[in-house]
């Protein structure tokens, strides 16, 4: 399907009765899937942007496994809307073999049956991606192959409710000779991001520490460092972006719930998205533990690796890692 045509299509019905606008839907959730999803209106985007965008929210383009998952976006979602949407689908990796981006089976599909483009897919080499909208002039919604850049178009943003991001071994807090366990959990639905320590032994909760509220990008990952502020208790720190550039923001495993930043330390620049995050026993001879940060850069998508000292943000070492599927990786800074 030519996206030229939807664009005419559009304009057409717009002679004779002005669609209604829409603004960006809530996040809403559905009982069959358990999943929160929302319509994300654009005037022009690609299908990579969209993704990005999704994933910058914490979230996925939105993928349709299945009869029910389709009826519910149709009537929350797209009902009375004449715009259309990107969704997670692709066979740009091979013609004809289509793949939800996440790896979810693929299945179900909805691929439009006639109306104005034709039966749908029909393959054509440049059309490697999936949008949903209106079958004009078949009543419905239904799926399209379209090309990476649209005109008039969207996409629709699917998170899990909530999600446990890392796990993490606490030693002993309460001083019963019994490690704690943090999990470090995110609530898509409130943006908040907690987490919650318990006694391997009692089982009952020991504390909970908010590391943000309201905040769209979910973290990379969750690290126990030793005490650095000198009260004899561990730290809690968690990698997030934080101005576009990898940070671990550091809390005391028994502070407050909301109480400040114990301290907040920069990795790399902001070329770079964190990926992952580790913890090392002391290397330069200060007693405190190292953070290393893996992050990916943005643009070359070669990996780096930045090691600092948690007590004081100084740099130890960087690595470098090459992808095997590019053996000749550009000059990292």
């Amino acid at each position: 399907m030519k996206i030229i045509t939807l664009q005419f299509g559009i304009v057409l019905t717009g002679l004779f009765s002005i669609p209604p606008l829409h603004a960006d839907s809530a996040k809403l959730f559905s009982e069959t899937t358990g999943h929160y999803y929302q319509l994300i209106e654009f005037d022009t985007t690609t299908w990579s942007d969209a993704q990005s965008d999704c994933e910058s929210k914490g979230a996925h383009l939105a993928t349709i496994t299945s009869k029910e998952e389709q009826n519910f976006i149709d009537q929350t979602l797209l009902a009375g809307t004449t715009g259309y949407y990107f969704i997670g689908g692709t066979d740009a990796e091979s013609q004809n073999k289509w793949q939800w981006l996440n790896g979810e089976k693929w299945g179900y599909t909805n691929w439009s049956a006639g109306g104005d483009n034709g039966p749908q897919p029909n393959n054509r080499p440049d059309e490697d991606y999936l949008m949903v909208g209106p079958n004009s002039p078949v009543k419905g919604i239904a799926w399209f192959d379209v090309d990476s850049v649209s005109g008039e178009a969207g996409f629709i943003c699917e998170w899990s409710a909530n999600k446990n991001i890392a796990t993490a071994i606490v030693p002993d807090l309460n001083k019963n000779k019994a490690n704690e366990i943090a999990v470090l959990w995110v609530d898509y639905k409130t943006g908040k991001h907690t987490v919650q320590i318990k006694d391997t032994r009692t089982k009952k909760t020991l504390n909970t520490l908010t590391f943000a509220i309201d905040i769209v990008t979910p973290p990379q990952g969750m690290v126990v460092i030793k005490d650095i502020n000198g009260n004899g208790v561990p730290e809690i720190g968690v990698l997030y972006k934080q101005k576009e550039q990898p940070a671990v923001l550091i809390k005391d495993a028994k502070a407050a719930p909301s109480s400040p930043l114990l301290k907040t330390l920069p990795f790399l620049n902001t070329s770079y998205k964190g990926q992952a995050i580790a913890v090392s026993p002391d290397s330069n001879g200060n007693g405190a533990d190292e953070i290393t940060v893996l992050a990916r850069h943005k643009k070359t998508l070669a990996d780096l690796t930045e090691m600092r000292d948690s007590e004081t943000g100084k740099v130890l070492g960087q690595v470098s890692f090459t992808s095997v599927t590019n053996t000749n990786p550009p000059d990292l800074p």
